[in-house]
């Protein structure tokens, strides 16, 4: 299965060692606009409208792999379907709305997280 990355998960990031045996499809964009946030040490994207498109990287992981993601996104993320600029449907982790209150933090305006 697909998982799109933006974040301490992408090569080069802290969390990159869990997905790094899996397969790199390439970098990619989402269709849709979401916005993301800069929380400090990770960013996170919120499924609210009209913010921007989110870029990443695209992998093919295997069900342990989404296993230990979901572990390691704990109850604050949520996992969903969304599709990319490419029309590729892919797995991206969101923000719990109720999670956290983002109105405290940075909006990342260009949808790209580097830090």
């Amino acid at each position: 299965m697909d998982i799109f990355v933006y974040g301490t998960l992408k090569n080069g990031f802290s969390n990159h060692h869990i997905i790094k045996d899996s397969v790199f499809i390439g970098k990619g964009t989402t269709a849709d606009q979401y916005c993301m946030f800069d929380l400090g040490s990770f960013p996170a994207v919120v499924d609210a409208d009209n913010c921007c498109n989110i870029t990443g990287e695209v992998y093919c992981i295997d069900g342990d792999i989404l296993n230990s993601l979901d572990i390691l996104e704990g109850k604050f993320f949520t996992r969903k379907k969304v599709k990319l600029e490419s029309n590729r449907e892919v797995w991206m982790y969101f923000l719990d709305s109720s999670a956290c209150n983002t109105s405290k933090f940075p909006l990342i305006h260009d949808g790209v997280w580097n830090e």
